[in-house]
């Protein structure tokens, strides 16, 4: 019989009286869970390069810092709207089947883009519309895929497994403007779009290999479609802890987002280069990959709210620093700073949410969360090209930056002391618990 190593046995002896067993990674422990990560990625990656396509073509036609907002803006009303179709189906059918649906409908979009790409010239307009159809397509699954990550992992290992989700998506955030970029010099837009779209058809196939969900729990069927559509904005609203959280996300990007303003700030101070751009997307998502490597001393914390006003703290103070930045070096460094704050703020709300909601809910819970994540960072742009457009891109930021940090305050003061710090189940997760137990 193999003896264990000698180290082991040595850590084993002295590790401290009631310290847990240190767990492997999510990636490692889940096959399943690897696979759902892996497409997601995959796909996520394609849509940074899409956009960072889009980006290129609509400042190479136009060069308005008001047309950037617009383009967040185009992309943020279908993620509200498919989002809340996408989580109501999340909770009454297999979520696998969604995710692959959603994914086939992703690919789809971008070979039209290719298409439309390839003419003699491509409008703003049509760029606007094939870039809608492509967040549609996202935000019907991207409430399946939240779920499916709890689905996948144990309980003790969601913290990691929301951790590594965020992960993914500052590493297509790092990766898809760098790729981007480099395409983009040598084959155009055309090109960037081609490669999405080979990206896009790879996740569908990894999708597929994921295992059927089991049926979720009957829920009382609303009377009308509306009321299922809505229930989760209703939950989200009533519960306080998910209010709160939602809430200072949204405050944080709705008012400092400023990745619309990169462009303008790129060519009045850094030399407008392309590499100089992508480096702004890539030190902003590499400080969230870096915080995401690191999630494993943050992802447990007891007091996720504490973590979550923190760090929502410091991504305003970066972002209000990135105002005054002379220099490319110290722009990429409060860049990285904003990035890792972000990731934490992200997996703190994220614990915050799984651990308040029911799976009967779970979906359309799902559904606010996304769009909270991603469609409140859309809005922050269009927000921030409309100011740019009247003032300037630094004013812009700094503004909505210095608004952010004193929203963040004013949120975190209004939460009741003893309840500031720990997560609980509330009223709202209790009634649906008992929904769960007398099924309709």
């Amino acid at each position: 019989m193999l003896r264990p190593s000698p180290l082991v046995t040595w850590k084993q002896r002295h590790r401290p009286r009631g310290t847990p067993a240190r767990r492997p990674s999510p990636l490692v422990q889940s096959p399943m869970f690897r696979k759902l990560w892996t497409s997601t990625t995959l796909t996520a990656i394609a849509a940074q390069v899409a956009s960072f396509a889009a980006v290129i073509a609509i400042w190479d036609a136009t060069g308005s810092v008001l047309w950037m907002g617009m383009l967040g803006l185009a992309k943020s009303v279908p993620i509200i709207v498919f989002a809340l179709v996408g989580g109501m189906l999340a909770d009454r059918i297999d979520r696998r089947t969604i995710a692959l649906t959603s994914t086939f409908g992703q690919a789809i979009a971008l070979v039209a883009m290719t298409a439309a790409a390839l003419g003699p010239d491509i409008s703003p307009a049509v760029i606007f519309g094939l870039l809608a159809l492509l967040s549609a397509a996202s935000s019907v699954g991207s409430p399946a895929r939240k779920a499916l990550v709890v689905t996948l992992l144990p309980v003790d290992t969601w913290g990691r497994g929301l951790a590594l989700t965020a992960t993914s998506f500052q590493l297509s955030v790092l990766l898809g403007p760098a790729i981007g970029g480099i395409v983009a010099a040598t084959h155009g837009v055309a090109g960037c779009f081609a490669l999405a779209t080979a990206l896009a058809a790879s996740a569908v196939y990894g999708i597929a290999r994921l295992p059927r969900t089991p049926p979720q729990p009957r829920t009382p069927r609303p009377r009308r479609t509306s009321d299922g559509l809505l229930s989760g904005l209703r939950i989200g609203w009533r519960t306080p802890a998910l209010r709160r959280a939602f809430l200072v996300d949204l405050n944080a990007t709705v008012l400092a987002m400023p990745t619309a303003l990169f462009p303008a700030l790129n060519s009045e101070r850094f030399g407008g280069q392309t590499y100089t751009l992508s480096l702004m997307f890539a030190a902003l998502a590499l400080g969230g990959i870096l915080a995401g490597a690191a999630s494993k001393y943050f992802a447990h914390s007891h007091r996720p709210a504490a973590l979550m006003f923190g760090a929502a703290l410091i991504w305003a103070f970066s972002l209000l620093a990135l105002a005054a930045a002379p220099h490319l070096a110290a722009a990429l460094g409060v860049l990285a700073i904003a990035g890792a704050a972000d990731t934490v703020s992200v997996v703190a709300r994220g614990v915050i949410v799984q651990r308040e909601i029911a799976d009967t809910h779970r979906g359309r819970i799902s559904a606010l969360d996304h769009i909270v994540e991603i469609a409140g960072p859309e809005l922050g742009n269009a927000r921030a090209g409309l100011i740019a457009q009247f003032t300037t891109a630094t004013i812009s930021l700094a503004a909505g930056s210095a608004l952010s940090a004193l929203g963040v305050l004013a949120l975190a003061l209004s939460t009741p002391h003893r309840r500031r710090h720990r997560t609980t189940r509330t009223e709202g997760s209790a009634a649906q618990g008992r929904n769960d137990r007398h099924p309709a």
